[in-house]
């Protein structure tokens, strides 16, 4: 099978480490299957890329992607089939940027035009009906290290693990630990505005990118896990398949999580946070019940979107 995948990246999924899609176009050519990678910067040449290698299969991800393939297909310049991989909430983090009215539009038409959606989120599952289309549930998986030596983390130890952006709210959580007796350690590239808003705080650490074959070591240290915005993403199923007690931001997570069975679901992280330092017995309640639940590896989440694509090709 010949895919075409159109996304946001800058970079080809071969030379990423980890994210949804590195692992899933990695096990698709692992199961010997031909993957085209159109990154941001070769979206101009989409259709010589079309043309030449004939796929039988187009995936797009992301509002821009999705609306420039959706466009060609419904001016008939494609006819094979168009999957969209609605895997993100695009309007609320790039809205705020590019305009709100903007990215609402291109990530409404990409839904409406393509002629199958799949999504991680049981949110988006469900926010697909309002445009008429059924998405086809593939969450993400799991890839983890958890038999490495935990790093070395002092104190009671708090974790964050992804994107610095604003939407990602990570200002909470440095908020949240202001004066208490623990120490917040930060993975991923951080921003000046998160450094000068943690400049007071002798108990916050950025510990910048680490590679994703080492960050089983992390989570396997800390104490506290956190999602620190209102959203569904990877490093929830990455913690529960851990076995870690989870502090995270009341919203999406609810589709997944039960707050104070498989973790501590709050408005106010640090009341969470306070309350997860005074109880250990929760921390290891919680971390037991969220190791219970099913969390696939990405070697069957991959599986599982090659039977659709299988399915899907049959079909045309």
């Amino acid at each position: 099978m010949r895919i075409l995948l159109i996304d946001q990246a800058k970079k080809s999924f071969r030379e990423q480490d980890t994210g949804r899609w590195h692992f899933i176009p990695t096990h698709l050519e692992a199961r010997g299957h031909k993957v085209l990678h159109v990154t941001r910067g070769e979206w101009k040449k989409f259709l010589l890329h079309y043309h030449l290698f004939k796929p039988h299969i187009i995936i797009t991800v992301g509002p821009v992607p999705g609306f420039l393939v959706a466009l060609c297909k419904r001016m008939g310049l494609i006819s094979c089939p168009l999957v969209h991989d609605w895997n993100d909430y695009w309007t609320e983090i790039l809205g705020p940027k590019h305009g709100l009215a903007k990215i609402a539009f291109l990530e409404k038409y990409s839904i409406e035009n393509s002629d199958f959606i799949t999504t991680p989120s049981r949110y988006l599952a469900s926010k697909c009906e309002a445009y008429g289309k059924k998405a086809h549930l593939i969450l993400h998986g799991v890839e983890l290290n958890l038999g490495l030596k935990p790093a070395n983390l002092s104190g009671f130890s708090v974790l964050y693990i992804g994107e610095l952006s604003p939407y990602k709210r990570v200002d909470r959580i440095i908020e949240a630990v202001k004066r208490l007796k623990c120490e917040l350690y930060i993975i991923g590239e951080p921003t000046k505005e998160l450094q000068n808003i943690a400049q007071e705080n002798e108990n916050v650490h950025f510990l910048g990118r680490i590679p994703h074959a080492r960050i089983g070591a992390y989570i396997r240290a800390a104490d506290i896990c956190v999602i620190a915005n209102d959203q569904e993403n990877l490093k929830m199923y990455e913690f529960a398949a851990a076995g870690k007690a989870v502090l995270a931001y009341k919203g999406r997570v609810s589709y997944f999580l039960t707050h104070m069975q498989t973790a501590y679901i709050t408005e106010d992280l640090r009341e969470g946070l306070v309350a997860l330092m005074r109880n250990a017995t929760l921390r290891r309640k919680l971390g037991k019940s969220i190791k219970d639940l099913r969390v696939y590896s990405w070697k069957e989440i991959g599986d599982k979107y090659l039977e659709l694509l299988n399915k899907i090709i049959k079909r045309h």
